[in-house]
């Protein structure tokens, strides 16, 4: 499981195109606190057209969860 958030002068989708094939799930968020925060939604258009393998989550908390179900801990 990858989860994944990125800031916005950063080479995101470099970095999901080289990891993409090391992981069976790619849960995409943001960052909620820093102003350098890529949105989601930025990530789900550009990404979409290049790969369908992701799930993609507004709220990274959420996104800590589902992962953390995945592999059966708790998320707390």
């Amino acid at each position: 499981i990858l989860l994944f958030s990125s800031s916005k002068d950063k080479d995101w989708i470099d970095m999901l195109s080289k990891t993409e094939s090391y992981f069976g799930d790619i849960y995409v968020t943001q960052y909620t606190r820093n102003s350098r925060a890529i949105p989601v939604e930025t990530i789900r258009t550009q990404w979409k057209s290049i790969s369908a393998q992701a799930q993609y989550f507004d709220d990274p908390r959420q996104a800590w969860e589902k992962a953390c179900a995945q592999v059966g801990i708790p998320s707390d």
